[in-house]
């Protein structure tokens, strides 16, 4: 009995083994059906990007037409707007290969519920004439993603927020959302005005010289003319190649007043070769950080942060160069300095290896190639004096008068060819300072020139040297 007994709970054991077996197995298969179903890549559109020649977006706002312009894509339509072909190329790229999240419904028989009876859509036009167009419905009730389907069937899938929202967004999400498209080193000019008053103006010439020399190459234009420093207007050409748009408020504004517009606070005007583009900005705030602006040549507002652009309320005197004239002696054959009635010549003749070491002068037609106790050049440090005058104020609108007490005339290797810089008395303790003919709207401290490293004493030290 106890063996029958035995022998059947064998047979129950065996059997809830098999049939667990058999469960495990099936459940495995079911999790494996699932794992590849929902791992399944689900395929809306699949095109060859370079059969497409050009994308029309149309919804409710209105339509932005692409067009494939030799290798990069344009907005041709609406015209005159500033926009990114990169940001086109990725939207077409992603819409050529677009995959949906999820299936939602197969032949659905109901678009409204899904916001497609009066879809936005997008239509791709290929190089045989044939057109595909996707439609892309309203957002699903969680707001993370679009319904979308082709055209010429009723399949309905969710695609991924970012790519729907793009698509639907408009023109402003294909625009250059930079102020200034240009990188500092190919910006030629700069002006800043407040409340429609010239702070500064600056340019580069057209022979600016690159590399270290550089900061010697701008020039201020107004209000006064002189060498703007370098050091300073370079911080500002790199905040204004990425200064950006933050948002686009109102296309084609009839009253700029509501913008404080009308009269703006500042105006930016920055060139390049392809021209100036010059930038309003009010003294209205969109919100704490940013400040509503608009281009000259447009109604069309925007909010920008001006916090990067610190420069705003700088003065010509915090930018300009604070040396008279500041030139390299190598620049210099020959100059003519006139002080205290006599007039003191002196000539550069630099070495033909150039062996800046082996570089001779003369003053007067005397050898002044000497050095004093210390191994350093006379020659040298008077020229230093001369070069190393410096500006005490700027003083608009004055009219000197009268001869110059002193004047140094620098006869250059290269256009302008000469440069002669006046010293005429203001009083008793002023210069004004001239430049070719021409008021540079600069005053200098007389005592500049009597000073230990002056004109005057290191000229002494030299000519003495020269007279042992």
């Amino acid at each position: 009995m106890r063996l029958y007994r035995n022998a059947i709970i064998l047979v129950v054991v065996l059997g809830l083994l098999i049939g667990a077996y058999f469960l495990a197995k099936n459940l495995k298969s079911d999790d494996t059906q699932t794992d590849s179903s929902e791992n399944e890549i689900i395929s809306i559109l699949k095109l060859d990007e370079k059969n497409v020649t050009g994308v029309t977006l149309e919804n409710k706002n209105g339509k932005v037409v692409f067009a494939k312009q030799g290798e990069d894509w344009a907005m041709t339509e609406p015209q005159g707007v500033k926009f990114d072909k990169d940001k086109i190329s990725g939207m077409v790229s992603s819409v050529c290969t677009l995959n949906a999240e999820k299936e939602i419904e197969k032949n659905a028989a109901n678009l409204q519920i899904y916001g497609l009876n009066e879809p936005a859509l997008v239509s791709l036009k290929l190089k045989d004439g044939s057109v595909k167009v996707l439609e892309i419905g309203s957002k699903s009730p969680t707001g993370e993603s679009h319904y979308a389907k082709l055209q010429d069937k009723k399949d309905v899938y969710t695609i991924s927020l970012y790519t729907g929202d793009t698509l639907v967004g408009g023109k402003n999400g294909f625009r250059d959302m930079n102020i200034f498209p240009a990188k500092k080193e190919d910006i030629t000019s700069l002006a800043v005005e407040r409340d429609g008053k010239v702070l500064f103006a600056a340019q580069k010439p057209a022979t600016a010289k690159t590399g270290e020399e550089a900061y010697t190459d701008w020039e201020l234009t107004a209000p006064i003319k002189g060498t703007a420093d370098y050091v300073k207007i370079e911080p500002m050409l790199d905040k204004l190649s990425s200064l950006q748009i933050n948002t686009f408020e109102e296309g084609n504004v009839s009253d700029l007043g509501k913008y404080a517009l009308q009269s703006p606070a500042y105006a930016l005007e920055v060139g390049t070769a392809g021209g100036k583009t010059k930038l309003l900005i009010s003294s209205k705030k969109a919100d704490d950080t940013y400040y509503y602006a608009k281009f000259a040549d447009s109604n069309e507002v925007f909010s920008l942060d001006i916090s990067s652009i610190d420069f705003l309320d700088r003065s010509v005197e915090d930018i300009i160069y604070d040396f008279i004239s500041l030139l390299n002696y190598e620049d210099v054959e020959k100059l003519e300095l006139k002080i205290d009635g006599q007039t003191i010549t002196a000539t550069i003749e630099p070495d033909k290896n150039n062996d800046t070491d082996k570089d001779k002068f003369f003053v007067n037609g005397k050898d002044a190639t000497l050095k004093d106790e210390n191994d350093e050049s006379y020659f040298r440090k008077f020229y230093q004096a001369l070069i190393g005058i410096t500006m005490r104020d700027i003083e608009e609108g004055a009219k000197p008068a009268g001869e110059p007490e002193i004047s140094v005339t620098y006869y250059l290797k290269k256009d302008p060819k000469q440069i002669k810089i006046d010293f005429i008395p203001k009083n008793e303790t002023y210069y004004y300072v001239m430049k070719d003919g021409e008021y540079t709207n600069i005053i200098v401290e007389k005592s500049v020139f009597d000073k230990e490293d002056g004109v005057r004493k290191t000229y002494k030290r030299m000519w003495d040297a020269i007279n042992k």
